[in-house]
């Protein structure tokens, strides 16, 4: 689970800081 768990929490926080920059554009 630790292995593959900083994978999920680098594609979220992609998501997230594309969502934002959308938002703020």
């Amino acid at each position: 689970m630790l292995s593959f768990a900083p994978k999920y929490i680098f594609d979220y926080f992609l998501f997230l800081a594309l969502f934002l920059h959308f938002i703020v554009l």
